[in-house]
């Protein structure tokens, strides 16, 4: 892995440790170097509570890998939002903007690019929104791809 320092952020802390586990035994890495640490993306709270962990505990970030979302059939509250918007959208984003600063730091302390990923999957496809109500130029995938078909902008 070539890490000083890594932090698995999960929902489950015994379920992190299961993974830690994992990690160490297929790579051999030293088990002080690997950490489970608690991260609710359901809670702006908690997000805020491990941003400041992670800027106050950690001398720097290279990279910062995002790799959590949800899905559910039926609509559940988090935060402010429905669940699904709050963790994959919101969450990830106030994530990435409260540790951009400590990113930065690293870039400028360490002559580095610090690297971010977010992970995402294309399940919004699946997703049909009515046009009931909907503004000219907020158009469904299908119907833009007809007006570029027949050659029309969408500002037409």
């Amino acid at each position: 892995l070539g890490a000083s320092k890594l932090v698995i952020a999960v929902r489950s802390i015994g379920e992190g440790e299961v993974s830690k586990k994992s990690i160490e035994q297929s790579t051999k890495y030293d088990p002080k170097v690997i950490e489970v640490w608690s991260l609710d993306l359901g809670s702006y709270a908690n997000i805020k509570a491990f941003a400041a962990r992670a800027s106050s505990d950690l001398p720097r970030i290279d990279v910062l890998l995002e790799n959590a979302g949800v899905t559910s059939l039926r609509w559940d509250w988090a935060a402010d939002n429905e669940m699904s918007l709050t963790v994959n959208v919101v969450s990830t984003l106030l994530l990435f903007m409260l540790l951009l600063p400590t990113l930065k730091d690293t870039a400028i302390k360490f002559n580095t690019g610090p690297t971010l990923t977010i992970v995402t999957s294309d399940t919004h496809f699946l997703v049909d929104f009515t046009r009931k109500g909907c503004s000219r130029g907020n158009l469904q995938p299908h119907e833009r791809k007809e007006q570029r078909e027949h050659g029309r902008a969408l500002s037409d």
